[in-house]
């Protein structure tokens, strides 16, 4: 996608296990991790240096309008592709959370 995007190392389910643990404990490590890691590659951020509660549009650093509906389009279509069948969101994320929340249900 956008190359001038910093690319930072997905994190690993050993690295995010203390986010997991608590709000998401029932979700599967390694899903988690990659779904949290793509995440921050959408919006640009390390992350580890992400927190569940941080907004989308306030964590997607961008110069332009235009680049935010982009990242903000990216998020929906990873949300989409992860869903697997699922009825779509009621309501539309504001947060690293509410995406996670949403996916990792059962």
């Amino acid at each position: 996608m956008g190359s001038d995007r910093p690319q930072f190392q997905a994190a690993t389910p050993e690295a995010l296990e203390f986010i997991r643990a608590g709000r998401f404990a029932n979700a599967a490590p390694e899903r988690f991790a990659a779904i949290w890691s793509e995440i921050a590659n959408i919006c640009g951020v390390d992350p580890l240096q992400m927190r569940e509660e941080d907004e989308l549009r306030v964590l997607c650093p961008t110069r332009r309008l235009t680049d935010l509906n982009l990242k903000m389009m990216e998020l929906e279509a990873l949300v989409a592709a992860e869903s697997r069948g699922m009825p779509p969101p009621a309501i539309q994320p504001q947060t690293v959370g509410d995406i996670l929340d949403y996916l990792m249900r059962k």
